[in-house]
């Protein structure tokens, strides 16, 4: 199903509802003068997957695009289903958890696009993206600004949909020259000539092989996921250490301050593009000091993940072999020594290939 595609499963037109599209708004909010729609209408697929891209629109700052991933109702029950979602429970998922429910979300597609307009390329600017989930997912609650698109493009609710509003700069050239500027104003829709998308998927991750604290030689070896190619990593040095209180500057606050490090070598080798490791727990938050009352409190989430899961690369020379790139890799913070800390591989791959697609 493509939202092109005619249907009679289509929202009702609501008569207060006003439909306007701005360079700096979002689907919550304008800000700025609106732009001119321009239908496009253009179905296609990307891999396994559906997309639609019914309007662009040309704004007084750049282009705009609307970009709509079709997802099978109950493909999303399934996904919900798999992962017990409507539990109103206070159920939290661990790190693992949450990674593999991102990447088994059919609704999530995190995507680079870029546009050719008339043969120039337009810079990307930002972007911001909201979801359909059809009501016989049984979670299709408080989606009214997700239901203004769906009612806009006549798309179908009783499917899923993923909407991608992506933003793109007018070239620096255009925007000083007054016939552009003209024909923006005055016959905006005159503007384009021809209109290409090209489409990226950012790679996912894929947890891998896990194990816990490692001793200086230790050799861990695992097969690639993606590539079943077998590698080792052999462990230099795993050391615990600390970070000072003086470090951090609200003194109001205790901080979790110690952490475990390992320096490794790979064979073969892979890039930081194609692989990392992490502590598999969190970490601890930091906590309000101890009050009179003998209570402490836990402080509100804080940034406090600047050695936790960081994973580096530089060229060393190990005693008794040749130079190699050297990894070192950070766990997260902890109030507490903890005698095991337990590391997870992570891989990443690339859902699908990249494609062009025209659109006029």
């Amino acid at each position: 199903m493509c939202g092109g595609e005619k249907s009679e499963k289509v929202l009702n037109d609501d008569q207060c509802f006003q439909w306007q599209v701005t360079y700096d708004g979002n689907f919550w909010g304008n800000t700025g003068p609106a732009g001119r729609e321009i239908p496009v209408g253009k179905c296609f697929s990307w891999g396994n997957e559906s997309w639609f891209v019914p309007a662009v629109y040309l704004c007084d700052k750049g282009l705009v695009t609307d970009l709509c991933l079709c997802v099978d109702a109950e493909e999303i029950k399934a996904f919900i289903h798999r992962w017990n979602l409507l539990d109103q429970s206070d159920r939290e998922f661990s790190l693992e958890e949450q990674e593999r429910i991102q990447n088994e979300n059919p609704l999530n597609a995190e995507i680079a696009p870029s546009v050719i307009l008339n043969g120039a390329s337009l810079g990307r600017d930002h972007s911001c993206g909201i979801s359909w989930i059809p009501e016989s997912c049984g979670a299709g609650e408080n989606q009214e600004k997700a239901e203004n698109v769906l009612r806009h493009y006549k798309l179908d609710p009783s499917f899923g949909w993923a909407i991608h509003r992506q933003c793109f700069l007018w070239p620096d050239a255009w925007k000083i020259s007054e016939k552009f500027s003209e024909q923006l104003e005055k016959s905006p829709e005159t503007l384009i000539k021809s209109l290409e998308l090209s489409l990226e998927r950012e790679p996912v991750q894929i947890s891998g092989v896990s194990f816990s604290t490692p001793k200086a030689g230790d050799v861990i070896s695992f097969t690639h996921p993606v590539t079943l190619e077998k590698h080792q990593i052999k462990v230099h040095r795993c050391e615990i250490q600390q970070i000072s209180q003086d470090d951090f500057h609200d003194k109001n606050v205790e901080y979790p301050t110690w952490y475990q490090t390992m320096v490794y070598t790979m064979d073969p080798e892979l890039s930081d593009r194609e692989f990392f490791l992490r502590d598999a727990g969190n970490g601890d938050g930091p906590r309000i000091k101890m009050e009179n009352n003998g209570e402490d409190r836990v402080a509100g989430a804080a940034a406090i993940a600047v050695i936790g899961g960081a994973d580096g690369t530089a060229t060393i020379t190990l005693p008794g072999e040749t130079q190699k790139k050297s990894h070192a890799a950070c766990s997260s913070l902890y109030f507490h020594l903890l005698d095991q800390i337990r590391w997870i591989m992570y891989f990443f791959k690339k859902p699908v290939e990249d494609i062009t697609v025209t659109l006029v």
